[in-house]
Parts: C-alpha cells; structure tokens; sequence
C-alpha cells in the first residue's frame, strides 16, 4: 500500500484559506442579514395581500392620492397615443393593501411581546388603457402612489411614494393551451416584479419615445408568435385586459407561497449578471 506523505505547510495553509473564506462568508451573511429579514418580511406580507381592480376616475381617489397623481401628464401622454392611433377603453383603479403584525427594530419603549406594531402597505394605481383597433394591442399609461402607514405609537409619518406615468404596451395571445403575452414598456422593471411575472408573460425595455416603442413592439412580437406558434388575439376589450391583470397578481400570490427568502435572495445575486432589457420566459430559442 502507498504511503500517504502528509505535508504540514500545506495543511495550515488550506486549513488557514478555508477559515478567511469561512470569516468573509459569515461577514456577508451579517451585512445581509437586515436586508434577508426584510425580504422574509415582505413575502409574508405579499402571501397574505388584497388586491382590486374596477372602473374608477380621479375624482373617486382619496386626497393623498389623487394630489400625488400628474393630471398634466397623463393628458400630454394620452394626446401622443392618440396620434398614434390608439383609443381610450376607460380608466381603472387598483388597491393593492399588504399588512405586517410587526416592524422591524420597534423602539425599545414597546414592549414586543405584549405589543406588535402593525404596519400597512397601501399601493394604489390610476391606469389609463387604451386599444389599437388597426394593430391589436393594448397600451397601459399606469402611475403607482405607495403610502406606508405605520402604528401610532411608531410615532412615525405615513411615508408616501410615486412612481410617474409609464406606458406599457402589451399583445395577448389568442385563448386556448398557454396564455402569452408580450409587454413593451418606457420603464425598468422592479426586479421583485420580474421574479413573479411567469414563464409566458414576456417583456422588453426600451427606453425610446412612444412612437418607436409601438413600433419596436409591433416588430418583435411577430418573431415571438412565431417562435411560440401562436396568435395574437385582435379582439380586445376592458374586460378580456382587467382579467390579465387580475390573473397576473394571482400568480404572483401563488409564487409567494410556493418560494422562501433562500430562493428570492439567490435571484437577486444572480439578477445583477443579468440582461435586464428582456424576459423571454419559456419562449423557444
């Protein structure tokens, strides 16, 4: 039997490597480990959210809401669509409300065993949408209004924030075996929105004024309709858009219930080697 010669140098600098990384390891997990709780947080609060959507006008809005709404700039966008040929379906409202039984880090005057602060999660959207009769596409000009409200004895203001008017245009494919869709938007993503938009809810980027963005969606989406072997449905109406949306959030309310912190951080260290422009799904190479 050959003698194994063991040489010690070289034990202590392995066992000396295997400590520095094990040191830098464990140094990363305590620098994440607020943000890891955060997220935890927010998967529980997305696995218990409300969500509505229904006709609805400015006016119906509540005043924190509707005073954070640009009006100038959804007229000024909703003249250049119709340029373009697009027609108003109507306005729609959505509620989306999400609820935490405790904050992180309560101040040291509340008792956390005896007393949970709450925290509620209000975001609400003022969408505009509009058909295209000649090329059979929809086009969503959406503003988002996030109002945080706290516990009172957090003695902390309601935290209020908006994300501008953004113009989404979108093709659905024809009923029947999987429902894709093909959406071309004026506006990054949120990477948490990515993680849940499903296999056959596909997206480009681009970052172009309204006329070439239905032009650059108009031409892509005929190369996936083809690589897919499906149809775009050219019969559009309110109803056929408001059951996308409502279908959109439940999938997004099924995944939060299937995943776990593990699997949500590992996306976001692998999002940032990603292209962030496109989301082919499971659309044939």
């Amino acid at each position: 039997m050959k003698q194994i010669i063991y040489n010690p140098l070289l034990i202590i600098f392995s066992t000396f490597i295997a400590l520095y990384f094990c040191d830098v390891a464990w140094k990363f997990i305590n620098k994440k480990r607020r943000w890891l709780r955060s997220m935890d947080k927010r998967i529980q609060m997305s696995r218990q959210m409300q969500y509505e959507l229904k006709p609805g006008q400015l006016s119906q809005l509540q005043a924190p809401v509707r005073e954070n709404i640009d009006v100038n700039e959804l007229e000024r966008l909703t003249a250049q669509l119709k340029q373009l040929g697009f027609v108003v379906m109507g306005d729609l409202v959505s509620e989306t409300i999400m609820k935490s039984s405790s904050i992180l880090n309560p101040p040291p005057s509340l008792n956390p065993v005896k007393s949970k602060p709450h925290h509620k999660f209000v975001l609400t959207g003022f969408g505009r949408i509009f058909k295209h009769p000649l090329h059979g596409c929809y086009v969503s000009l959406l503003s988002l209004v996030a109002i945080s409200h706290f516990d009172p004895r957090m003695k902390l203001a309601d935290r209020v924030e908006v994300l501008p008017f953004r113009i989404e245009i979108i093709s659905m494919s024809q009923s029947g075996g999987n429902r894709w869709s093909f959406a071309t938007r004026n506006s990054k993503a949120d990477p948490l929105l990515q993680l849940v938009c499903g296999p056959y809810r596909l997206s480009h980027w681009v970052n172009v004024p309204v006329e070439r963005l239905l032009q650059s969606h108009l031409t892509e989406r005929e190369d996936i309709a083809r690589r897919g072997k499906f149809q775009w449905d050219e019969e559009l109406s309110l109803e056929k858009f408001t059951r996308f949306e409502s279908e959109s959030v439940d999938y997004a309310r099924s995944f939060f219930e299937r995943t776990n912190t593990f699997s949500v951080a590992l996306f976001f260290f692998a999002y940032r080697f990603r292209n962030h422009e496109w989301w082919l799904g499971k659309l044939p190479r």
